[in-house]
């Protein structure tokens, strides 16, 4: 019966050890292309060939872990430039991350990871990976992300998801997302010059964001 009582337990202690290491990594999402994502046929054609090589991608982990590291609170900022539109497959592609340095080195080495890892085709050859003080707030239905000095991503999402036609959203996010909704973008900036990534951009209000929240 001993024997018995210490394999159950053990059992136990590994089925909850499991549990643990299998939380799934969730949290909130926003990203920014140089292109409209949600536009009329005319102003799509004139854009796809032309525009889209640069992009910036935020999370903000709310819950979950990676190898038994928790990544709740953890901030992360990929700036992606291509060769042509991001959109199309197999476009060289190079970005650098950031990732928030009020994290622990051990979480923002796990979540660096995991977002290489797991977005490696969206990302291609990541230049760098620098702790800096991401910020990522959502107040209502406005995102807004910064690195000071680096990145500015402002943006509204719509009043409500009824309000754009589906016909006229011609992209579809690098992250998949449990309620993606477009975006109004108010500011899309990129100014690091040190990134390595041979470009630096300010544009202007757009229809060119998405948001949600992700599962990993």
């Amino acid at each position: 019966m001993r024997y018995a009582t210490l394999a159950t337990a053990a059992v136990a202690t590994l089925a909850l050890a499991g549990a643990a290491k299998a939380a799934p990594l969730r949290g909130d999402y926003v990203e920014a292309r140089s292109l409209s994502v949600y536009a009329g046929a005319c102003h799509y054609s004139a854009e796809e060939v032309t525009a889209g090589k640069q992009a910036t991608l935020a999370w903000r982990f709310t819950g979950g872990d990676s190898n038994g590291v928790s990544l709740k609170g953890v901030a992360a900022v990929a700036v992606v430039v291509g060769d042509s539109n991001l959109a199309h497959p197999n476009v060289p592609r190079r970005s650098i991350l950031y990732v928030s340095n009020t994290a622990t080195a051990a979480e923002r080495n796990a979540a660096a990871r995991v977002l290489s890892s797991r977005y490696s085709a969206v990302l291609g050859t990541v230049t760098a990976v620098r702790a800096a003080p991401v910020t990522f707030e959502r107040a209502g239905r406005r995102y807004r992300v910064a690195v000071p000095g680096a990145v500015l991503l402002v943006a509204d999402l719509y009043p409500c998801k009824q309000c754009t036609m589906d016909m006229q959203v011609w992209y579809r996010p690098f992250v998949t997302l449990t309620d993606t909704e477009v975006a109004d973008t108010l500011a899309n900036r990129f100014a690091d010059r040190s990134s390595g990534l041979g470009a630096t951009w300010a544009i202007g209000e757009a229809n060119s964001s998405f948001a949600g929240s992700f599962v990993m």
